[in-house]
């Protein structure tokens, strides 16, 4: 399987924090799992460039083939959910599954996923304002991504404490912002002929 990032991630760290570090283990005992951290984040070389979608495809192709594998499921994280979809569309031949977290296509998937959830769904508005209020706290107020992305830890201080560092070392503010921008400007209705443009 093949974990694709979302927003931000950093995988040495992952492994010092309990909730993921869990998650991690419990997939391990039932499939193999390749992760890596995108361009700019992480581990990852910088970029001053807000790298392209086919870039972006392109990295996972790198990962699968660096393994030598062949064919797997693709697991798509929040933003990195757009990445598996389109490389799903390019290369159907090398996906097994397609499985998607916290991720959708945008447009009307909100309304459709509305009906179905007993949680708020934002719109593509109040997204970008909490993520752009997320780079302007980022590495000075942790909780407040812990409030937005991990609101079952928010009254655990190690795990607020575990994640400014994590803000630290897998991001500086200009990283984090940088990052943030190049996924501000993705289109994948412009790359591929199988995939719906985003009508928002």
């Amino acid at each position: 399987m093949v974990l694709i990032p979302p927003l931000v991630s950093n995988v040495e760290l992952g492994w010092e924090q309990e909730v993921y570090r869990r998650a991690r283990e419990h997939n391990g005992r039932y499939v193999r799992v390749l992760e890596f951290d995108k361009r700019g984040i992480g581990s990852s070389d910088r970029f001053t460039q807000h790298p392209t979608l086919e870039e972006r495809i392109g990295d996972i192709t790198a990962v699968m083939d660096a393994e030598g594998v062949e064919r797997a499921s693709l697991l798509g994280l929040s933003e990195g959910g757009l990445m598996a979809q389109l490389f799903a569309a390019r290369h159907p031949e090398r996906v097994d599954r397609l499985v998607l977290f916290n991720s959708a296509y945008g447009g009307s998937a909100y309304r459709e996923l509305q009906a179905y959830s007993d949680t708020p769904i934002y719109s593509r508005g109040d997204v970008i304002g909490k993520l752009r209020r997320l780079a302007e706290t980022w590495g000075r107020d942790p909780q407040y991504m812990v409030d937005l992305m991990v609101p079952s830890q928010s009254g655990n201080p190690a795990f607020v404490r575990w994640m400014a560092r994590f803000q630290r070392q897998s991001a500086s503010p200009a990283d984090f912002q940088r990052q943030l921008e190049s996924i501000l400007v993705l289109d994948a209705g412009s790359t591929s002929p199988t995939s719906r443009r985003r009508p928002w």
